[in-house]
């Protein structure tokens, strides 16, 4: 065959052809060249022809015989035309004296049959398993002018992959082991006598999906600090065997604080005023398809210590008189949210008398002789963790009591 195109030469097949010949007759049919008769004898002289033939298909490579049910006598020299239906020949040399047929006869090898048309199919499969196509299979979108029954035969194997193609046009295929990716094979529809066109089976071998992987997070904060992670977050550890981006679903949220869970991964977490100890929370990631197993995200809040609440106080006294209080004294209205035991100390001393504080709240103040009005101190409450407070007492000094004088009625 020669491709001007290219200007090459690629040898034809020699499979099932003719035996060679001269002066033997050639036509192309638009998809065949049929070559008849001619001479086939080693002796130059050649009188003698042949009344066989072959047909050669340029798409496949391949040769067929042609039927001699009520072909011509054998000649050579003689002249061939093809209508587009069928192959007239006339004329020529029929015997070995050389004599040649004038009387006008003609003779036509009509095919009357054209060749199928096939055309391309294209499937798709998971990898590591097999696709199996019934029946018609290929064939199915395959037609043959005349309507005859059509047969599949196979013209060129995948190269990812084994398959088994059947007459009937059904076939199966495996992929090879662990393959992801496009395969194809050939096929011809026949008629029986004619073959078609060369048609591709395309074959698309996808990835298995499988579900993602997540993975337990953990964090820190300290007590009453927002807690802000950015993206991929919860998602940073979790995995999907297909690569397939992931999103993040929360399943069920905090006990102890305020969390936003973005679908990034990304979250912020508030944990409640004055509260430390371990919240968490769960979430599943998706690959918009499959659901990964639920993961634990553990959060720890780290105490930190609050100072305590230092209340003021107020307490009377009479002038030149001693002022005792009893624990808890100062303290009793004082606060610490820990709950941390708390002690108190002198922060500044009152100006107008004596003072004794104790770490338990309890005191004994003593006034100027002769002190009457208003005097304070100030004192710290501390939770030995490094929490203080300071408050003021005032001390209203009074000068005398009291005392109630009810008038004096006479009667006559």
């Amino acid at each position: 065959m020669y491709d001007p195109a290219s200007d090459t030469w690629i040898a034809t097949s020699l499979a099932n052809a003719p035996a060679a010949r001269a002066r033997h007759t050639v036509v192309w049919t638009g998809d065949e060249m049929i070559v008849w008769s001619g001479c086939t004898s080693t002796d130059m002289s050649c009188l003698q022809g042949d009344a066989h033939g072959g047909r050669y298909n340029p798409q496949t490579n391949a040769w067929m015989a042609t039927s001699t049910v009520h072909a011509p006598e054998a000649r050579q020299w003689h002249t061939a035309v093809w209508t587009g239906d069928e192959m007239i020949v006339w004329g020529g040399t029929t015997d070995d004296n050389g004599l040649t047929n004038t009387g006008g006869r003609y003779y036509a090898e009509t095919s009357g049959n054209n060749a199928p048309q096939a055309l391309n199919d294209t499937y798709t499969l998971e990898a590591g398993t097999t696709l199996t196509v019934t029946v018609p299979g290929v064939l199915e979108n395959d037609t043959d002018p005349e309507g005859d029954p059509l047969t599949a035969v196979l013209v060129g194997s995948p190269a990812h992959g084994a398959v088994d193609l059947q007459a009937d046009g059904s076939f199966t295929y495996t992929p090879d082991a662990g393959y992801v990716g496009t395969d194809s094979f050939t096929y011809q529809a026949s008629d029986g006598d004619r073959l078609s066109n060369v048609a591709a089976v395309g074959l698309t071998i996808t990835a298995v999906n499988t579900a993602p992987t997540a993975q337990a997070d953990s964090y820190t904060v300290d007590e009453d600090t927002l807690l802000s992670v950015g993206v991929p977050g919860v998602l940073g550890n979790d995995d999907d065997p297909n690569g397939d981006a992931l999103t993040a679903v929360l399943v069920e949220t905090t006990t102890h604080g305020t969390l936003t869970l973005n679908e990034d991964g990304a979250f912020t977490y508030q944990p409640d005023e004055n509260f430390n100890g371990q919240d968490s929370f769960t979430y599943q990631a998706t690959d918009g398809s499959l659901w990964s197993n639920v993961a634990v995200v553990t959060l720890t809040i780290d105490s930190v210590n609050d100072a305590p609440t230092a209340v003021p106080d107020s307490y009377t006294v009479a002038a030149n008189t001693v002022l005792t209080v009893t624990a808890p004294g100062l303290l009793v209205n004082d606060l610490d949210v820990e709950g941390d035991t708390l002690v108190t100390a002198v922060a500044v001393a009152p100006g107008h008398g004596m003072l004794q504080l104790q770490p338990d709240g309890s005191f004994v103040y003593t006034p100027d002789t002769g002190f009457s009005g208003i005097d304070t101190f100030d004192y710290t409450v501390s939770d030995g963790l490094g929490g203080v407070a300071t408050a003021t007492v005032t001390i209203q000094v009074t000068d005398h009591l009291y005392t109630l004088y009810l008038p004096v009625v006479l009667h006559p």
